[in-house]
């Protein structure tokens, strides 16, 4: 489970980091959208983040809870 761990927390700060480079173009670029990605962003990030702390402090519950938090932050629009 730790390795497979890795896996999504480099593909989310991955997304994060493209999606804030991309932000000025997409939608039309309005200020908006731009403070949405960032938002975004910035949420999934300390979700990761505090999901990254709890685990190493051996809080499964609440490793359990920010990482469902966290990819309930994440766009769900599958076709």
């Amino acid at each position: 489970h730790r390795i497979n761990g890795y896996v999504p927390v480099s593909l989310v700060m991955l997304a994060n980091i493209s999606g804030l480079m991309i932000a000025r173009k997409s939608f039309g670029g309005t200020v908006e959208t731009q403070m949405f990605v960032g938002l975004l962003a910035l949420a999934t990030t300390v979700s990761m983040a505090m999901a990254w702390v709890n685990i190493k402090r051996l809080q499964i519950a609440q490793h359990r809870a920010w990482m469902l938090r966290c990819v309930s932050l994440l766009p769900q629009d599958y076709p």
